[in-house]
């Protein structure tokens, strides 16, 4: 708990120190009129210090109610609102993890990037980050297995479509939301070509970062999907070498079916 404190002041107008030598300060609610006249015109400076027991000096801390979100009157459909980083538990029963990971970790050698868990918790609530000084990206070790596949394909979209070294693909004054929208869509049609729907997470991140997509025109989004499927078509023929693609109804010699690219007015 956390209280506000004065300056306790001898009559000549100076602050007063206790036998340490300390500056002494005394509760505002114990101030005088005189006081709370100087501190209202400004010329008595108020601190806040940590509140202690006067009898163990231990410091004093507030309880308070806590609650899941379940158990208030918050409807399921605003939670992403309210929790914005909160996890996702997709549904992991038609992709081999393993296998995609391990495609996923070679085409992030084949362009130059390391990837770490983040022991550190750098990340703090972020699930991963691409560092484009280092060529590294960051996994958020709290990731839930679905998450762990669709973050790392995010961020190798970034680590190929967005990183310096690469002249060819890396445009310098491409807007936050159209990198957003070109990583995520990249990560939710590789995501889906393997068996992992993440519908749930990506069409609403891609909708809150483009305003439905009304923040790019059509030439932009004309040549990011360009580039999106362009991504994807790489980062899919890594992770093939590991793994045949789960795709309901595929017969062996098909081409490839991604999903079509999504037409402006992307509504959650």
């Amino acid at each position: 708990m956390m209280v506000e404190m004065i300056p306790v002041l001898d009559e000549n107008g100076n602050q007063v120190k206790n036998g340490k030598g300390n500056p002494k300060y005394k509760r505002l609610s114990e101030a005088t009129p005189e006081e709370k006249a100087l501190k209202k015109e400004g010329k008595l400076k108020s601190r806040f210090f940590q509140e202690r027991d006067s009898n163990t000096g231990l410091a004093k801390f507030a309880t308070y109610k806590v609650f899941e979100l379940s158990q208030t009157t918050l409807k399921p459909e605003f939670y992403p609102k309210a929790m914005p980083n909160r996890h996702y538990d997709f549904n992991m029963d038609h992709i081999r993890t393993k296998e995609v990971l391990e495609g996923l970790s070679d085409y992030a050698k084949g362009i130059g990037v390391t990837i770490y868990q983040d022991d550190a918790k750098e990340l703090r609530s972020a699930k991963g980050a691409f560092y484009p000084d280092e060529q590294k990206i960051l996994l958020n070790p709290d990731n839930t297995p679905g998450e762990a596949v669709a973050t790392t394909i995010h961020e190798l979209a970034h680590a190929s479509l967005h990183n310096p070294k690469f002249s060819n693909s890396y445009t310098e004054d491409f807007s936050k939301d159209r990198r957003e929208l070109e990583a995520e869509m990249t990560s939710y049609l590789v995501s889906n070509h393997f068996g992992l729907d993440t519908s749930e997470k990506a069409i609403r991140y891609m909708a809150i970062w483009t305003d439905n997509l009304t923040s790019l025109d059509d030439q932009q989004l004309a040549q990011s999907m360009k580039r999106i499927h362009g991504t994807v078509s790489k980062i899919v023929k890594s992770v093939e070498q590991h793994t045949k693609p789960y795709q309901l109804n595929r017969q062996v010699g098909q081409n490839q079916n991604f999903i079509p690219s999504p037409k402006k007015g992307l509504k959650v």
